[in-house]
């Protein structure tokens, strides 16, 4: 069901009034956005020293505000950002698509907006299914945060790494929707991370990967591509994007294009003895030196290139193996 749009109440305000007294005040009412209803606003007129002086100011004061209010003027809306008003819904869609557009520019990487396209969609869900799919970015509260990542951590049965992650990643968004004037504030600065353990890490014996190295079971290609993370210490996702001319045995190095690496800086790494045999062996089958290193081929040089997701999957199957 399509999300109705803000409606403003049939009566926003209350004319201002000049009240005398032991404090005098201008006072009106006007309606709050959020919490949706009239709310008192004063204006003390006490240091105006002489009362003729301090009434004729204060209906003049109440002329000009009333002014105001019957243009449409409202103080709190004044107080927000223009976009406030914006249902989350419309404001997730724009976000989605410039980080589409970034990642089309080489700005962003893939496996980044894969994530934040995750994360986005099922903060979305959320909302949908607590009935808030109606929620515009002026509703977007610290509170709000807080509920959902609890959400994350308690219901869902996610860990705290899990449940940090998904913190970072609202405050990525929310930091987008105040540059991009959907709010005032982030709500997310204010909540701490998750107190996470110490990650196990299982240090595999170097015998045994010399063993998984000369397991004839394992395609030659993944092995050198294992060897190369290994000796050579390139990331995965990196790995999946050198091309054949970036391999340069004449040099005994790697280069690593900007366009490839992580920091987008080029950068070379040397090749080691022990890897040479096995890179012309690879190399050989290579028809073309624009095509890729590690391809769907059997892991041997072609168009087509691998995901990272692929290397970490058929990793988790052989350890299984050990």
């Amino acid at each position: 069901m399509e999300a109705e749009k803000f409606v403003q109440p049939l009566v926003t305000y209350r004319p201002a009034e000049l009240r005398e007294g032991e404090k005098w005040r201008v006072v009106y009412y006007a309606w709050h956005p959020t919490e949706r209803k009239l709310k008192r606003r004063e204006i003390q007129l006490m240091y105006i020293q002489r009362v003729p002086l301090r009434r004729k100011e204060g209906k003049i004061l109440c002329e000009k505000i009333n002014a105001k209010l019957r243009m449409g003027w409202n103080p709190y809306l004044e107080q927000e950002a223009p976009k406030a008003f914006s249902l989350i819904n419309e404001a997730a869609e724009r976000y989605l698509e410039m980080s589409e557009k970034a990642e089309k520019e080489g700005v962003a990487r893939k496996d980044t907006i894969r994530s934040y396209k995750s994360q986005l969609n099922l903060f979305l869900k959320w909302l949908k299914d607590t009935g808030q799919e109606s929620t515009y970015c002026i509703h977007i509260s610290q509170p709000l945060i807080r509920e959902y990542l609890n959400y994350v951590y308690m219901l869902r049965d996610n860990g705290a790494r899990t449940t940090n992650n998904h913190r970072s990643f609202l405050h990525t968004f929310c930091n987008w929707l105040v540059e991009n004037q959907y709010c005032k504030v982030n709500p997310v600065k204010g909540i701490k991370p998750k107190t996470e353990s110490r990650k196990q890490r299982t240090v595999i014996p170097p015998q045994q990967v010399l063993r998984m190295l000369k397991d004839e079971t394992i395609p030659k290609g993944y092995r050198l591509l294992c060897q190369m993370g290994l000796y050579c210490l390139i990331r995965r996702k990196e790995l999946t994007m050198l091309k054949v001319r970036d391999v340069r045995l004449a040099k005994k190095c790697i280069v690593v294009p900007a366009n490839v690496s992580k920091n987008k800086e080029e950068q070379a790494v040397a090749i080691p003895d022990v890897l040479i045999h096995e890179l012309v062996q690879h190399m050989a089958s290579a028809k073309n030196t624009d095509h890729l290193f590690q391809a769907t081929n059997d892991w041997r040089p072609g168009p087509d290139g691998v995901s990272p997701t692929t290397v970490s999957a058929t990793w988790a199957r052989i350890r299984k193996l050990y």
